[in-house]
């Protein structure tokens, strides 16, 4: 096979080993451990697997539970290796043994010490033996019925010996030795599938008690073995390996939730028997039953953080293999892909005309001449969230392939496609709906606050307020904080911009709201706040509520606006206001507020304005934020950087 040599080197690898031989391997080793070895069927391994202790409910009186074999394949194309029953393909079993989420959480069985205990042959027997050859060409039918032939069935005989095939006319053989691959959840339920009670029913009620207190009592050492292989997969999450650790999620949470069933099934029978109400057996067994739930509900949990983390997925649209990507931000990009051994013929004379170019090593896609294989994926367009309307599976377009989609836009526009993996389909509609799912409680919350900062324009300000004064010392304190204030209504305030003796006077028409955004400027950029004061002419404080009243007018906020609940289009009118839904942050108005200030700063030194200069300012403010706008940025976060850059610019001139 082309992948010998490699495999030779691999820890995991234990030559033409049989399958009793291979189980006593796996049992000296210990819970969740595996090898891979040689198999009588033509150009396969066998993965053999004995499942975590937290799988099996009580190894102690099923001796051999999770021990669990399965053939490794090659795919239909030839050029690929797969799991047997999975969809999933590797350029090698060296990389399948690596990436493939069924072996998430999953060691190597211990070569030094189960040679010790004699359980394998000398080295030589089995380095670089390989599985036989394949046999020779046959026709399709010939072929389809050599594979799942009678040569699986040899097995028992003759472990190492050359492979029969059997011909298509042939009776179908015995069942396989290497079983369908089961996640740990399959182990723990073959564990318990032999029956609870006997056919005498006093013996059979003590029984099933006996079963499910065994049970209870491994749980607690199995959630801390749970623990630290969640601990281990979500340790060094990256784009590339997201994937992966999503599908080991899943993987646990069938273990989980085949775990509950099985408890389940023992309680009912042992109540059954004893002819009792169903009732738990002890407060123990309440107590891990309930240790099931909250791992289930902490490794969903964690899957969904995964999930919005964005992911990537291989698929077909519009007859083209692209890359279907949705980031952090919940953007929604469909990438073309290139590859290429020259980055110069493929590079852009114009890179604005991407939104999205990336370029990888692609290294499964080596060169013929050894040079090395880049992979370039581009998109000139990318969709917010806000622009979907639902996403669902279809499987007209699939063909009956499987891995149908279809995302529903707004303005009845559809994207149909499928994935290169029918079962990437799935968890590419549980990516989107969880970001949707985000994106709806989000703008439910800036709607809220939002609605709750309009409230605080409409507050007044009142000196006889004790809370009212306090806010205006607090921002007094920030500003000058070695000046004492000599009193609320005093000339001091002029230092700071306001344009009487008297601030209150000044907050007449944004409230409470302009005093608020003015503490929150002087307390986050205090340099820069204190700066403005020091160096310019315009009256700093004075600016700052005209700035706030000109960021209500953008966001289109007004009594009529704020009246009209969060699910109304009047809350997607502005192109400013959307872009809050996109950001968990309850400061979000009042950073847009101090960046917009530092803005109008910039502005005015780079005009060499006065004082009778703030009109013209002002409006060369609005259109530099039009123009930002234009620009279409896709969230909060990218418009207050777009806002930093332009301030430096403006600085420079």
């Amino acid at each position: 096979m082309a992948d010998a040599e490699q495999l030779d080197d691999q820890q995991w690898f234990f030559g033409n080993l049989d399958r009793a031989s291979a189980e006593a391997v796996l049992v000296a080793s210990g819970p969740g451990t595996f090898i891979v070895r040689g198999s009588s069927v033509p150009d396969s391994y066998a993965l053999s697997l004995h499942a975590p202790s937290y799988a099996v409910p009580d190894p102690d009186t099923a001796p051999g539970a999770g021990l669990t074999h399965t053939l490794i394949t090659r795919d239909r194309t030839g050029a690929g290796w797969r799991l047997q029953r999975s969809s999933r393909t590797y350029a090698s079993v060296v990389q399948l043994v690596k990436d493939c989420p069924e072996l998430s959480g999953f060691q190597p069985a211990r070569r030094a010490e189960v040679a010790e205990a004699r359980l394998l042959p000398p080295a030589s027997s089995h380095k670089r033996q390989q599985p036989p050859p394949p046999p020779p060409p046959a026709t399709a039918g010939a072929a389809d019925a050599a594979a799942a032939g009678a040569a699986d069935g040899q097995r028992r005989a003759q472990p190492a010996g050359p492979a029969r095939v059997a011909p298509a006319s042939s009776p179908p053989p015995p069942p396989s030795e290497l079983s369908v691959p089961a996640p740990p959840s399959a182990a723990a339920a073959a564990a318990v599938a032999e029956p609870l009670v006997d056919d005498a029913e006093q013996h059979g009620a003590r029984r099933a008690g006996a079963s499910v207190d065994a049970a209870a009592a491994t749980t607690a050492a199995a959630a801390d073995e749970l623990d630290a292989l969640l601990h281990r997969l979500l340790l060094d999450v990256n784009s590339h390996n997201i994937g992966k650790v999503k599908e080991s999620l899943k993987i646990l949470i069938d273990d989980q939730s085949t775990k509950l069933q099985e408890f389940d099934r023992a309680v009912v029978q042992q109540s059954l028997r004893a002819k009792t109400n169903i009732t738990l057996p002890s407060k123990d067994s309440a107590g891990n039953y309930q240790r099931h739930l909250d791992n289930i509900d902490k490794l969903r949990n964690e899957l969904q953080k995964l999930r919005l983390r964005g992911d990537e997925f291989r698929i077909v649209h519009k007859g083209d293999n692209k890359l279907f990507k949705i980031s952090a931000d919940s953007i929604i990009m469909f990438c073309t892909v290139q590859h290429t051994t020259d980055l110069q013929s493929l590079s852009p004379d114009d890179m604005t005309q991407f939104v999205y170019f990336n370029v990888t090593p692609a290294l499964s896609n080596a060169h013929a001449d050894g040079s090395l294989v880049y992979e370039i994926t581009s998109s000139r367009q990318a969709h917010s969230i806000d622009e979907l309307v639902k996403v669902s599976a279809d499987e007209l377009v699939s063909r009956g392939r499987g891995g149908g989609c279809c995302l529903f836009w707004k303005a009845d526009r559809r994207s149909t496609f499928f994935t290169a993996v029918a079962d990437d389909a799935t968890e590419l509609i549980e990516t989107v709906l969880t970001h949707q799912r985000r994106f709806k409680q989000s703008a439910a919350k800036q709607i809220q606050l939002l609605k709750d900062i309009y409230r605080c324009k409409a507050s007044s300000y009142n000196a006889t307020f004790p809370e009212h004064e306090a806010l205006l010392h607090r921002l007094w304190k920030a500003l000058m904080p070695s000046i004492p204030l000599s009193g609320s209504v005093s000339p001091q305030w002029k230092q700071i911009g306001f344009q009487g003796t008297n601030p209150a006077t000044d907050f007449r028409g944004m409230g409470l709201l302009g005093l608020l955004n003015l503490i929150y400027a002087a307390e986050h950029y205090t340099k820069r706040m204190i700066s403005m004061i020091q160096t310019r002419d315009f009256p700093w404080a004075a600016t700052g509520i005209n700035l706030t009243n000109l960021l209500l007018e953008k966001l289109n906020l007004n009594d009529e606006h704020i009246s009209k609940p969060s699910t109304s289009d009047a809350w997607q009118s502005s192109p400013i206001l959307r872009l809050f839904y996109y950001t968990d942050d309850d400061d979000a108005f009042d950073e847009l507020f101090s960046h917009v200030f530092m803005l109008f700063d910039a502005l005015w030194e780079s005009a060499n304005a006065e004082y009778m200069d703030f009109p013209v300012v002002i409006q060369h403010l609005r259109t530099v934020l039009d123009d930002l706008l234009n620009r279409k940025p896709l969230d909060i976060a990218q418009f207050l950087a777009w806002i930093e850059q332009s301030t430096v610019s403006y600085r420079r001139l």
